[in-house]
């Protein structure tokens, strides 16, 4: 019985993500199809906005193996769930859990890169300002900032530098910029350096702007350093009732018997699996305190 229903399960399962990953590795072919159907389909947006934020992270990054590793994560979750806890259902959630858990740590890595460049873009924007008071020179600005600011902010303002001295538009250098730095204070900086470039008296805001930034980032900190305690206790809360049957099991034999054959273990252990699948989708829109 436990054979059939782990063969069901997997093909069930690995047939539904073999979907997915398909879609995900026929998507540079089928480009100008997919396009139009992207406004329809909830799979195809969340498929762009993976690939979208894995470039942001590293963008040495496969999208499509990223889908794969989830897939094949997730299909060992399901194999897992049933050979452990002989709950189909069980196994269902712990699979689509295991399948969206790489997009949680994407979610995590993006969120610090994000904090990460909010207090580089602060240095970089008083070392611009004061470069821009004394010699009222972009472009001697963002060179300076490039030489004394780390990447990945460093890299941006001195690839600006290097397309100024060379003559390319500034609104195109702007432009280029505020797509790499991708935050709201960006774009904020952004808009107020095309304001100086008419008049100079503006530069006392990019004072303001980064004082903003500052108190924008630590209240940020404050806020993710005040969940860590919360999230750690919600997240042992939801694991408990599988850490005691998997410490039990051995131990007491007659644990195994009652959470994979009578009705009660068999909802315990289902309910378990759908906290920890409802604790991560929460996590993910309560936790957010990014810049």
């Amino acid at each position: 019985m436990n054979s059939m229903a782990l063969a069901a399960g997997l093909a069930l399962i690995g047939g539904s993500l073999t979907f997915v990953v398909i879609g995900a590795l026929m998507s540079a072919r089928n480009k100008r199809r997919r396009a139009t159907r992207l406004n329809n389909d909830p799979m195809s947006r969340w498929i762009k906005s993976v690939e979208g934020r894995i470039k942001r992270v590293n963008s040495r990054a496969d999208g499509r193996k990223f889908l794969v590793f989830a897939a094949l994560l997730s299909v060992l979750g399901f194999a897992a769930g049933i050979r452990v806890f002989e709950n189909f259902t069980a196994a269902a959630f712990l699979a689509v859990t295991l399948f969206f858990l790489p997009d949680q740590a994407l979610h995590f890595l993006l969120e610090r890169k994000r904090n990460k460049v909010a207090g580089q873009l602060i240095t970089a924007i008083r070392i611009f300002t004061a470069s821009f008071i004394a010699m009222s020179s972009v472009e001697r600005g963002f060179a300076e900032v490039g030489s004394r600011v780390p990447n990945p902010i460093g890299r941006i303002f001195r690839q600006a530098a290097s397309d100024l001295a060379v003559g390319v538009n500034p609104d195109i250098v702007f432009s280029t910029m505020l797509g790499k730095i991708g935050t709201e204070h960006g774009q904020m900086f952004i808009l107020t350096l095309r304001q100086a470039q008419h008049d100079a008296s503006v530069s006392q805001l990019f004072g303001e702007l980064a004082n903003k930034l500052e108190e924008h980032l630590e209240l940020s900190r404050q806020n993710s350093a005040a969940l860590v305690l919360d999230r750690a206790v919600s997240f042992f809360i939801v694991l408990m009732p599988i850490f005691a049957y998997l410490a039990m099991r051995s131990a007491v034999p007659e644990t195994r018997e009652f959470v994979t054959q009578t009705f009660p273990g068999r909802l315990l252990i289902t309910g378990a699996f759908l906290s920890l699948l409802q604790w991560g989708l929460l996590d993910r829109f309560v936790g957010k305190t990014s810049v």
